[in-house]
C-alpha cells in the first residue's frame, strides 16, 4: 500500500483477495430424546415414602385395635365380676337376714354359718339360684370395727383361662346387727381390684462369680 508521507518507498503491485468462509448451519433431522432420569428417581423415592406411611399406619392402627380390645375386654370381665359379687353380697345378707328373723341374732358363728350355706349353693345351685361361675368359695369371716366381716374374691375372666397374671375384685362386706331394733344393716369396706401373680424365677440362670476359694 501507498504512503504518501513517505514517497521512497514504492507500492509493491499486486491484489489482496480477502476470502470468507460461507458456513451454511444445518439441522440434524431425527427424534428427539428426553433426559427422564430424574423424575423416574423422584416417583421411585414417592412411592417408598407411600410405602413406608401406609406400613406404618397399618401398624399403629393394628396397636391400637388391641389395646381396644384388650380394654373392651377388662371393662367387661370387670362389670361381670361386679354382677357377679353383687348377687354373692345378696344371697349373704338373704342367709343372714332369715337367720336374724329367727332369733339366732348376727354374732361370727352365726354369719359364719349363713355363709357356708351360701358356698353351698355356688358350688351346688338347685332350680331356683343362678349358677355362680367366678365367685370362689374361699369365704373369711371375722370380726371388725364392731361387726363381722365376710371377705371374698370374684375371678375377672373366664375360670378356664390359663394366665400368668389373674385378676380378682376382692370384696370385704362387714354386717352390723341391733339386737334392741332386730336390724340387720351392712357396710361394702373393700370393693376393689386386685392381681395374683405367678412367675416362676430361674435361680440358676446366671452364673454369679463368689470369688476365690483360698
Amino acid at each position: 500500500m501507498y504512503d504518501p508521507y513517505n514517497p521512497y518507498e514504492t507500492q509493491k503491485p499486486g491484489i489482496e483477495v480477502n476470502f470468507k468462509s460461507n458456513r451454511i448451519s444445518k439441522k440434524k433431522t431425527g427424534i428427539g430424546t428426553v433426559n427422564a432420569g430424574g423424575a423416574i428417581i423422584i416417583i421411585i423415592f414417592v412411592v417408598l415414602c407411600l410405602t413406608i406411611f401406609g406400613l406404618l399406619s397399618f401398624t399403629t392402627s393394628f396397636a391400637d385395635k388391641k389395646l381396644a380390645d384388650k380394654n373392651l375386654r377388662s371393662v367387661e370381665q370387670y362389670y361381670k365380676a361386679d354382677s357377679e359379687a353383687e348377687k354373692t353380697l345378696a344371697m349373704i345378707y338373704d342367709a343372714i337376714y332369715a337367720r336374724t328373723r329367727s332369733g339366732y341374732g348376727a354374732s361370727a358363728d352365726v354369719i359364719q354359718s349363713a355363709v357356708s350355706e351360701v358356698k353351698q349353693r355356688i358350688s351346688m345351685p338347685d332350680s331356683s339360684d343362678t349358677k355362680i361361675n367366678n365367685t370362689l368359695g374361699e369365704m373369711d369371716v371375722y370380726e371388725k370395727n364392731g361387726g363381722v366381716a365376710v371377705l371374698y374374691k370374684t375371678i375377672m375372666g373366664d375360670s378356664g383361662e390359663d394366665e400368668k397374671i389373674k385378676f380378682y375384685l376382692d370384696s370385704e362386706v362387714i354386717f352390723y346387727y341391733d339386737a334392741n331394733t332386730n336390724k340387720l344393716s351392712y357396710k361394702i369396706s373393700i370393693w376393689k381390684v386386685v392381681f395374683d401373680a405367678d412367675f416362676e424365677y430361674d435361680n440358676n440362670q446366671y452364673n454369679v462369680w463368689n470369688g476365690f476359694d483360698w
